[in-house]
């Protein structure tokens, strides 16, 4: 049965979510660098974890909508991988089905809040902007973060952009 299922599944469709797959795997080993947790002081937290995933695959869409031409069905595969991941992560702590809607809701509001936001500073450009939405959304639970470390976290976002945004092939 799922056989067929699947071969109602356009081999296009089929390669992106194999690609997305990958490059989730990716992006969360890259999020969790033990660096950003010592040297850069990002909370080591299941929030401070859940906001560098977050932002790892918010550069990564980004990256992919800035192609020539965009690639959309990518980008759908990276947000579907994601939440495949969430909900499984959700179950494993032991939330039930009937609280999985609830907690979705809520991560894809954090996720889509901070996807625009680091969108917006990425497309303008705009290096105070980054700082700030870096700084609202990673450090927002700690206090007096060293200006420089929120530039180094932002120096890291927007070599990242700039190598998600060109014409390499991930995984």
């Amino acid at each position: 049965m799922f056989k067929s299922i699947s071969n109602w599944i356009s081999p296009k469709h089929r390669q992106a979510s194999a690609w997305a797959r990958a490059a989730y795997v990716n992006l969360v080993k890259e999020a969790r660098n033990p660096r950003f947790y010592t040297d850069s002081h990002v909370p080591d937290t299941e929030d401070g974890r859940f906001d560098m995933v977050l932002l790892h695959v918010a550069i990564e869409t980004w990256g992919l909508l800035q192609r020539n031409p965009p690639e959309k069905l990518k980008a759908q595969a990276l947000f579907d991988a994601l939440f495949l991941d969430m909900d499984m992560a959700l179950r494993q702590i032991g939330v039930g089905d009937l609280g999985i809607p609830h907690h979705m809701r809520r991560m894809f509001k954090l996720y889509k809040g901070r996807c625009y936001a680091y969108a917006e500073a990425l497309t303008q450009n705009n290096r105070a902007l980054l700082t700030e939405v870096i700084t609202r959304n990673i450090y927002r639970k700690v206090e007096n973060v060293p200006e420089n470390i929120v530039a180094q976290v932002a120096d890291y976002v927007e070599a990242r952009a700039r190598e998600a945004a060109s014409l390499r092939e991930a995984a």
